[in-house]
């Protein structure tokens, strides 16, 4: 590996962890949802703690953080309460409520919030709150900002993470410091990024991103983990979870990124790709390939399926340099981009399997 290229990339990284975290730069998790719900860039997003979502944290982790990293960053707690409970402490953790002197009003607005249907008195729900909740809130308390998980999921998501490792079809992706100088690669994990794109600043991080220095060559690779049979993912839960959008936004982002990168003004990056392995079936891990050709649809046309519509990525960056400029002016109470401009009425689109039929 030539000397002058080795390691450079570390250098240009755009944030540190807690940066990123801090950072107002757009992400893909708040760009995909403004289109259709624009007070998310005034009203800050609650942090979804749903078990997928945990479950894929915890796989990326597992796969991309150091292992001297893991301890400071997981807690394994095999009490965790039922999901109702679980969320009632939650609560009381992230508003800081003292559970030992909560009032009855707390109490009847945590189980309405936690959509509870038990017909209880005021004197038994507090009892079941802490017996429920207390040693799971001194536990989080203990090991503040850590990912609390039981043994069940931790087990789980170590067996994900280590069929992923030996899979002959991914392993390429974790090879040793030794394996990677041997073939003149460069592997970084959780590569955080800040660009521009259209006169907005976005920010990314990279699962997974492989410079080839023989080819001058990179490829991003993102991990995603889900309950579909594998083909399921490429032909539902990517557009379920416009996904569609972080392959764009973090391919073209890396793009605009490694222009400013002098040591790698001839390196190009390639399609961007998901590695997505199944919960129910993990034996075929599979790698969905984007296109330049999808990337483009993606940009320029959106997408309709039979169950969803994607709006292109160009019309959301329409869309949301409206929306900053209606927050600039002191405007509230913003419409959705296209029911404004069409003064609410919308006109129900066909599928394109339809259209090519007519032309038949």
């Amino acid at each position: 590996m030539e000397e002058n290229i080795e390691g450079i990339l570390s250098k240009y990284e755009s944030f540190t962890e807690e940066e990123y975290k801090e950072s107002n730069c757009m992400s893909y998790s708040l760009f995909k949802d403004i289109y259709n719900n624009p007070e998310l860039l005034t009203t800050p997003k609650e942090e979804k703690k749903e078990e997928w979502l945990v479950f894929g944290t915890l796989v990326d982790l597992l796969l991309t953080s150091p292992s001297s990293d893991i301890n400071d960053k997981i807690a394994i707690f095999d009490n965790v309460p039922s999901p109702q409970f679980k969320k009632m402490a939650d609560y009381i953790y992230d508003n800081n409520i003292d559970i030992t002197n909560i009032t009855d009003e707390q109490i009847i607005y945590l189980y309405d919030y936690a959509e509870s249907k038990l017909n209880w008195g005021i004197g038994a729900k507090k009892k079941n709150l802490l017996d429920n909740c207390e040693l799971y809130l001194s536990f989080l308390k203990e090991n503040k900002d850590k990912i609390i998980v039981d043994s069940a999921l931790f087990n789980e998501a170590t067996m994900i993470s280590n069929l992923l490792l030996t899979h002959p079809w991914t392993k390429f992706l974790f090879l040793s410091k030794a394996e990677q100088k041997a073939n003149n690669i460069e592997i970084f994990y959780q590569y955080k990024i800040r660009y521009s794109y259209r006169q907005i600043v976005f920010k990314s991080k990279i699962d997974i991103l492989i410079v080839n220095h023989d080819t001058k060559t990179i490829y991003i690779y993102d991990l995603k983990t889900g309950s579909d049979y594998p083909r399921q993912f490429a032909k539902s839960s990517i557009y379920k979870f416009k996904y569609t959008y972080q392959a764009y936004l973090y391919h073209t982002g890396l793009t605009n990124f490694i222009k400013d990168i002098p040591e790698y003004k001839d390196y190009t990056v390639d399609d961007f790709r998901f590695v997505y392995i199944s919960r129910v079936d993990p034996r075929f891990p599979i790698i969905l390939k984007i296109s330049d050709q999808m990337q483009y649809s993606f940009q320029n046309f959106g997408l309709i399926t039979d169950k969803y519509e994607l709006q292109p990525i160009d019309e959301i960056i329409d869309a949301l340099k409206f929306y900053l400029s209606e927050i600039e002016v002191g405007n509230s109470i913003i419409s959705p981009y296209d029911l404004l401009s069409s003064n609410g009425e919308i006109e129900l689109k066909e599928h394109y399997i339809n259209n090519l039929s007519y032309m038949m």
